[in-house]
């Protein structure tokens, strides 16, 4: 990733990243232009638990930052992806723990400083997550920040996996890795809906996505049925496939009729029993 000759000297820079056979990125190499030639300027390593990265080395691997994750927003270690999963920020060079806080859709929104409680850094976010605030002496410092993903500040993108993610113009810089059984727009992110869904490693919107409930309800009946709730539902989104079908909750067992004629139940037994 080179800027354009275009870009006034003492501004270009080259930015170089290699990944592992997962698609991780394992290392990153920053490096400006003098006028002449490239200088090396920054170098990173990156070590992971699964997906979520725990510590970031120089090049002769002397820890530089580390990272503690707890639950994300699936509620679960990985389930989304670490989205709003960062507990702790450690930066080994000064020996400060800082303590993130989030946004509801996952974002980081602040750093506290964990000897003193103190603000240390602030963060505010626009509709696609683009920074349209950022505050305070240790914000540069922490790279998570918008989905709880790290963002490179030479580029502004925003590293979630599979794919950069530029939140300047609200899209991603490559293809869906699906290409369009994605979708048609294969540079979409989250269907234009950053403020409320957020996205699994640049891969897919919210697999958990939200439920509004059944659009239209029987009242209740009298007689060997506790209740009988007839809905058409559809699935959480997944993978760009939708899944809607009938749903009868009888009360005594809930029986689903998918659009494709399959069905299923969760109690099989006789009525009136």
């Amino acid at each position: 990733m080179t800027a354009p000759s275009a870009i006034p000297t003492g501004a270009r820079k080259a930015l170089a990243f290699t990944y592992d056979f997962q698609g991780r990125r394992m290392t990153k190499t920053v490096s400006n232009w003098t006028g002449s030639a490239w200088s090396l300027s920054l170098q990173r390593k990156f070590l992971y638990d699964d997906w979520n990265l725990i510590t970031e080395t120089d090049n002769s691997n002397v820890m530089q930052r580390q990272f503690m994750w707890g639950t994300d927003l699936s509620g679960t270690r990985r389930g989304a992806g670490g989205v709003g999963g960062l507990v702790k920020v450690y930066d080994a060079t000064t020996s400060k723990h800082l303590f993130p806080g989030f946004g509801g859709n996952g974002d980081v929104t602040v750093l506290a400083d964990g000897a003193t409680g103190t603000s240390q850094a602030n963060y505010e976010y626009g509709p696609f997550g683009e920074l349209l605030r950022i505050t305070g002496s240790w914000s540069r410092t922490n790279p998570f920040r918008f989905s709880t993903k790290y963002q490179d500040d030479e580029s502004d993108f925003i590293y979630f996996g599979y794919r950069y993610y530029n939140p300047n113009i609200g899209r991603w810089a490559t293809r869906d890795p699906i290409e369009e059984a994605g979708g048609k727009n294969e540079f979409t992110f989250v269907r234009n809906n950053a403020t409320d869904e957020w996205d699994y490693l640049g891969k897919f919107p919210n697999p958990f996505a939200h439920d509004p409930g059944p659009p239209n309800k029987v009242p209740p009946p009298t007689g060997l049925f506790p209740k009988c709730d007839i809905a058409f539902r559809c699935a959480p989104t997944f993978l760009s496939i939708q899944h809607c079908g009938l749903v009868i909750d009888t009360g005594r067992g809930v029986y689903g009729l998918d659009g494709g004629g399959g069905k299923t139940a969760t109690d099989t037994g006789t009525p009136g029993q």
